[in-house]
């Protein structure tokens, strides 16, 4: 028996927890002032999304690892040990389909397969190692090169369906989880893959892999039982999400990686065991997948009707102006909708007119979080919160969106949108008895009004005013012979740059920097690649930094690593935001300790008040679910759409089955 210790730290931090949480209420907090930029060491299952378009997919399917599951009737073997042997697993009380199941109900056993996909990329890429954090990864890799030990399921949230394992075992108190591989479990060249296989995985993405699966991977203790049976112990302070996450890893080979550097920016064709395989890379072009003839799962239930397209070609396009019009020629297949004011004024095209092009729209599911311009507080100019309203004061959200954006979108108003943990109206009772013991955190009207984002929409003098008079209070005032806003002390500008990796805030940026101009605030975006944007954000390298938070529907421990102050952190560690502030670290404490899901629930609601009212982001705007356009006479959405969306292996071939070739 093979036996690696990813962790040495089994230290229960519920008692820490418990202590921080006398602290809290009966200690004076002091207040840090200027601190040095420089990486600190995360808390597991940290959250650090990118903006980019190419990884929408796979963020979406990292944070529906975190959802609760609906809880459908089904059974589960149990052994004399309590220990429950099943064909899936679920975070709730049962899985939604039976151990007989033969194929989602999505999925469409016998359709046509002999057509072609044709998808854009915005994002160059330079490399074929998504697993580690340097280079540009291409597309498609997560989603069609890979297999893991459980297959999500796109028809309930929060659970898994054997894949490379044909069953898992799991203890009554969820702290370990016992795969058993398929002996027929194949990578691309023939070999098997093995239980040493899953070992070789956990143990590299730990050491060199991107920063979620190191956090995930870091507590667990990975034992390998025989060839085909690999048992996973979790930690005590573990949450049950945590065995769907590891399920969800994919498996590499370990005979490839061991003449290769794993930590290379490399373009030679890895070695995968998913339904389809890399055929052609072009950079800076394209990149084409073709499915695998003799694909070893091809029968299984949870990909028996999947996977009906030939081949599935990605191209680069930087522009969206041509990503757009490379759509309406028909030079691409299927394309995300991300402007409809551009789209809109695509209305008179013939395909359009006649009806060739459709659009699939799909309502939020998932958590919608917040997506605005965050601030740095390890910056000493933005720890008075005076002057994080004053900036937020003038942001003229509702102009752009009703004269630049088809009030096609909505202003985000909490860090936990679209989940049961939302605030949203007057605080309850129970909220209000917690609030209370912060009055220099929550003014008075947060007790008798919803909070709503600051916007200077309709009133540009009346807050150009108030923001020049929270200038003042902090100790900003006007230079008319400069136009500038100056700090008294030292006569400081206020410049401000605001790190980006996207270009989705231009519009709104542009509308917000013209009145930040008319209050003397410099402000200027710096756009970087990928790369850098996540290096410079885990290192807190930034002023403030545009992005887009997705939380968790069942929040817990992770939360502390985005928003606890010092006294939360692990010894030596640094929050990326560097919030200091008692009751959000009330909040905090109180959800890492919550028994119970109305406990949970309290204190998220109670945190995200505290968020809300602590002006640590300047909210933008999100959309109320996603458009997908499409030719209809090539490809087809499933029927019915899966809860999860447009899962990309269930779309169908259209009316046409003619190959078309790569360039159009």
């Amino acid at each position: 028996m093979i036996l690696i210790i990813i962790s040495g730290r089994f230290v229960t931090n519920r008692i820490k927890l418990q202590l921080r949480l006398i602290i809290i209420n009966k200690t004076d907090f002091h207040r840090s002032r200027f601190t040095p930029m420089f990486p600190g060491k995360l808390h597991r299952k940290p959250h650090l999304p990118t903006l980019l378009g190419r990884i929408v997919a796979t963020g979406l399917y990292t944070f529906m690892l975190m959802l609760i599951a609906e809880k459908l009737p089904a059974k589960a073997a149990v052994g004399a040990d309590g220990a429950r042997a099943s064909h899936g697993y679920t975070v709730g009380t049962a899985l939604a389909y039976p151990s007989t199941f033969t194929h989602f109900r999505s999925a469409a056993p016998g359709s046509n397969r002999s057509c072609d996909l044709r998808l854009s990329t915005i994002t160059n890429f330079d490399s074929l190692n998504p697993w580690i954090i340097r280079g540009r990864y291409a597309p498609g890799i997560f989603e069609f090169l890979y297999d893991s030990l459980l297959e999500t399921s796109v028809d309930e949230l929060q659970a898994g369906y054997g894949l490379v394992a044909q069953s898992v075992t799991v203890s009554p108190d969820r702290h370990t989880a016992t795969f058993t591989l398929r002996p027929d479990a194949r990578f691309h060249d023939g070999q098997q893959i093995t239980a040493d296989d899953v070992l070789f995985t956990s143990e590299v993405m730990r050491t060199s892999g991107r920063p979620f699966w190191r956090s995930l991977l870091r507590d667990m203790t990975v034992e390998v039982m025989s060839d085909m049976v690999v048992r996973v112990t979790f930690p005590d302070d573990g949450d049950p999400s945590d065995i769907l996450a590891f399920g969800a890893l994919p498996v590499l080979p370990k005979h490839y990686w061991a003449t290769r550097d794993f930590g290379d920016v490399t373009l030679e064709i890895p070695l995968g065991s998913g339904p389809y395989k890399i055929t052609e890379v072009e950079p800076g072009q394209f990149i084409r997948f073709d499915r695998v003839d003799d694909y070893w799962a091809e029968q299984l239930p949870v990909r028996l009707g999947t996977n009906h397209f030939r081949s599935i070609t990605y191209r680069y396009i930087s522009d969206k102006s041509t990503r757009y019009l490379s759509f309406l020629r028909g030079d691409i297949d299927q394309l995300g909708i991300d402007d409809m004011r551009q789209w809109e004024s695509y209305a008179g095209h013939d395909a359009i007119r006649q009806n060739n092009i459709k659009i699939l729209s799909i309502p939020a599911w998932w958590p919608m979080g917040m997506n605005g311009f965050f601030f740095n507080l390890h910056d000493e100019r933005f720890q008075d919160r005076r002057v994080r309203k004053a900036l937020a004061l003038l942001m003229p959200f509702d102009w752009v969106n009703e004269t630049q954006l088809l009030s096609a979108f909505r202003r985000t108003s909490s860090f936990f949108g679209n989940t049961d943990h939302e605030a949203s109206g007057v605080p309850t009772p129970a909220e209000q008895s917690l609030m209370k013991r912060f009055p220099e955190h929550f003014p008075p009207q947060a007790f008798s009004e919803a909070w709503t984002p600051l916007d200077a929409s309709r009133t540009i003098r009346e807050s150009l005013e108030k923001a020049l008079a929270l200038f003042e209070e902090a100790g900003w005032v006007y230079d008319e012979s400069s136009a500038q806003l100056r700090r008294v002390r030292d006569g400081l500008p206020l410049n401000i740059t605001v790190l980006t990796s996207s270009t989705t805030q231009d519009k709104i940026f542009a509308a917000w920097e013209g009145l930040l101009r008319r209050a003397g605030v410099a402000i200027t975006l710096q756009r970087v690649d990928v790369s850098s944007f996540e290096h410079r954000y885990r290192n807190s390298d930034f002023e403030m930094v545009y992005r887009f938070y997705i939380p968790p529907v069942r929040p817990g421990d992770e939360q502390i690593t985005m928003w606890g102050g010092p006294h939360l952190q692990e010894a030596g560690a640094e929050t990326i935001l560097g919030i200091d502030s008692p009751a959000v670290d009330d909040a905090l404490t109180r959800l890492s300790l919550a028994q119970s899901e109305a406990e949970r629930t309290l204190a998220a609601t109670y945190l995200d008040r505290a968020l809300q009212w602590g002006v640590y982001a300047v909210p933008t705007y999100q959309n109320s679910g996603t458009r997908t356009a499409y030719w209809a006479d090539r490809i087809q959405p499933p029927t019915p759409v899966p809860l999860v969306g447009g899962a990309a292996g269930f779309w169908l071939c259209g009316g046409s089955d003619e190959t078309r070739p790569l360039g159009g």
